[in-house]
């Protein structure tokens, strides 16, 4: 359970930061509230600390933000 949401986590990294929220027009704020509420920046942003049972507890939020980032159209105009 917790190795899917790293890999999860990883993934939806790669894609939140390739490309701006607003050129993607699709909405983050749900990714976004839940990397503010259990990743925490340490040693002055040089690392960062996961709260992964948090996010287990979270899980259906986590699980409808990917369900639609799922169902979004590949590639952009």
């Amino acid at each position: 359970m917790i190795r899917t949401i790293m890999m999860a986590l990883l993934v939806l990294q790669g894609l939140v930061f390739a490309l701006p929220a607003q050129a993607a027009g699709f909405d983050n704020s749900s990714w976004d509230a839940l990397l503010k509420q259990h990743v925490t920046s340490m040693r002055g942003g040089q690392a960062t600390q996961v709260d992964y049972a948090g996010l287990k507890a979270e899980r259906g939020t986590l699980k409808k933000y990917l369900d639609n980032l799922r169902r979004r159209p590949c590639g952009f105009r």
